[in-house]
């Protein structure tokens, strides 16, 4: 499945299951806001992301329980996680040249 396809089917779910849940009182919005996922309506990452989220990569700032209960694990189209790593990169300095934005193309 094209991956484009794949995150509309995820916003429909999200919209779907929403839409058609009763706001419940105020009282009631803990346990709403409580319940857990569904697996289809988790936000999807690579391996690689998921580890940084939780730290093992880098200076991450979740517990991997936490993050678990919001992300699902999934295999990427390689030409997604180029534009995801290319958006998260810092930008370069004034210093920059022509090259500083071919990793976004590769």
């Amino acid at each position: 499945m094209c991956h484009i396809a794949g995150y509309v089917d995820l916003v429909r779910v999200w919209a779907n299951n929403r839409r058609r849940m009763v706001v419940p009182p105020v009282e009631h919005l803990k346990a709403l806001l409580e319940m857990p996922l569904d697996e289809s309506e988790k936000i999807p990452l690579t391996q690689d992301m998921f580890e940084r989220l939780i730290g093992k990569l880098g200076h991450g700032g979740c517990c991997e329980g936490a993050a678990r209960s919001l992300f699902k694990i999934v295999d990427f189209d390689p030409d997604f996680t180029n534009i995801y790593h290319a958006v998260l990169k810092s930008a370069s300095d004034d210093r920059g040249d022509e090259y500083d934005f071919v990793f976004f193309g590769t």
